[in-house]
Order: structure tokens, then C-alpha cells, then sequence
């Protein structure tokens, strides 16, 4: 009977999980070249990127500070400081969205596909640490170091394949033999009719556009292995933003989902 219950409380949080998150990204990649009211989405995706860290780091920042700063210096008044918590965070939360809804607007059917077995897996170990952990963790903060060590563990698979799609994917038609030539091609691919959006998303193709030339270009006269090994993990480490980013949006939601049902169960 309690198994019964369990599962069936495991299959409506990972279908809810599921229907928000491809609700969020397919209508930001449905609607991004329409007005500037589809950046509520943008939004929306940073809000949560940005408080699942800020919701961590301000448990962790006394911890950080007396472990390893003296008391009252500068480093250990700054790096305890809520303001400093909140807005780097908010930073490196802005720089995952922004790489995060310019690479859904490129994802493949398999990516989508794969994302169903990332939310699974996601899901299931998200369960399994708070199963597991309910006997060393506080309950006030086991959702939120069950989710951490998730993050940290999905993330590794996503990354791996992220790494497989990009190794084995072709390169973008818009490579011309000149770099002018093929960032402006690279612009011309993409738009919007929100001026935000637009900016953002064609400065991101054009950063993209030169490194795919740069590559192209140089990588019949690199006859090293090692050197074009480590342009190729320049770029997806350059592009990995949007894969974490993805990843800490899809276990947030989980999360959320969790506290939610949780709460409507007792």
C-alpha cells in the first residue's frame, strides 16, 4: 500500500515537472521572435536559476567564512555578505539564462527526446537522496541538499551528452570563407522583434559564428590531436553555461513540485 502510494506520488511529480519545464522552453523557442512580452519566459527561467543558488549560498556563507577566513576581515565580511551573495548569483544565474534560451532555440529533436530520461533520472535520484538522507539530514535543509547532490551528479551525464551531440553534430551552414561573411550569415539566421531579445541573441551566434571560421579554418593546418581536443573543450566549456543552467532549471523544478505536493499531502 505504501509503495503504491509512493509511486504514484513519484509519477505525478515527474509528469508535473515534465509539463513545466517543456511548457517554459517550448513556448520561449515558439515565440522568441515575437514581441518583447515573451522575455517574461527569460524571466521566469533566471528567477528560478537564481534562487535555487541564492537559497543555497545563503545557508553556506557562514560556513565558508569560519572555516576559512579570520574573523571580521575583509574576504570573510564580503564573501558573508548578503548583498554579495545575491548579486554575484543573480550574475552567473543571467549569464546560464542567457546562454540557456539562446541554445533551446537550437535543440535538436533527440536533445528533446533525451531531455525526458534527464527529468527521470533527475527525479529519481532527487527521491532516492532524501530517502536516503533522512536519517542525516535535518529536515529543514534535506530538499535542499538532496537537490544539491543531484544537481551535481545529472549534471555530469548531461555534460557527457552535450559533449557527444557536439563532437558528432555537423558544423553550422552559415561558415563562409570569410569571418565577416559568416558572422553576418550567423546574424541574419536569427531575430526578433524585441530589440532585447534580438541584441542578445545575435551577439551570441556571432560569438559562436567565431569560433566555428576560427575552427574550420585552422583545423586542416592543426594537425595535432591535443590542440584541436582543446578548442573543442573551449567551446563547450564556453557553451557548458547553458547545460548547468539547464540542468539547475529542470532539478529547481523538481524541487518546487516536491515542496508543493509535500505541503498538499499533509
Amino acid at each position: 500500500m505504501r509503495y503504491n502510494i509512493a509511486m504514484k506520488y513519484n509519477i505525478k511529480l515527474f509528469v508535473a515537472a515534465l509539463l513545466t519545464i517543456f511548457l517554459i522552453l517550448f513556448i520561449w523557442r515558439a515565440s522568441y521572435h515575437y514581441g518583447c512580452y515573451t522575455l517574461l519566459l527569460p524571466i521566469i527561467v533566471l528567477f528560478i536559476i537564481s534562487h535555487s543558488f541564492v537559497e543555497l549560498k545563503m545557508q553556506e556563507r557562514f560556513c565558508f567564512r569560519d572555516c576559512y577566513f579570520v574573523e571580521k576581515s575583509f574576504f570573510a565580511n564580503l564573501l558573508s555578505s548578503r548583498s554579495f551573495v545575491v548579486i554575484f548569483y543573480i550574475i552567473l544565474s543571467l549569464l546560464m539564462t542567457i546562454s540557456l534560451i539562446y541554445a533551446v532555440i537550437d535543440f535538436k529533436m533527440f536533445f528533446w527526446i533525451y531531455l525526458i530520461f534527464q527529468l527521470l533520472f533527475a527525479t529519481f535520484i532527487f527521491k532516492w537522496f532524501k530517502k536516503i538522507l533522512s536519517l542525516s539530514i535535518k529536515q529543514s535543509f534535506l530538499s535542499l541538499f538532496s537537490r544539491e547532490l543531484s544537481i551535481n551528479i545529472s549534471s555530469i551525464l548531461l555534460l557527457l551528452v552535450y559533449v557527444y551531440i557536439s563532437l558528432e553534430g555537423y558544423a553550422p551552414e552559415y561558415l563562409r570563407e570569410t569571418l565577416k561573411e559568416t558572422q553576418v550569415v550567423a546574424s541574419n539566421t536569427i531575430s526578433s522583434s524585441c530589440y532585447i531579445t534580438n541584441y542578445i541573441l545575435k551577439v551570441k551566434i556571432e560569438i559562436d559564428s567565431i569560433f566555428w571560421w576560427s575552427f574550420s579554418s585552422f583545423a586542416e593546418h592543426i594537425d595535432n590531436t591535443l590542440l584541436k581536443s582543446i578548442a573543442w573543450f573551449g567551446f563547450i566549456f564556453m557553451n557548458g553555461l547553458a547545460i548547468l543552467g539547464l540542468n539547475r532549471f529542470i532539478l529547481q523544478i523538481v524541487y518546487y513540485l516536491d515542496k508543493l505536493f509535500s505541503r498538499d499531502a499533509t
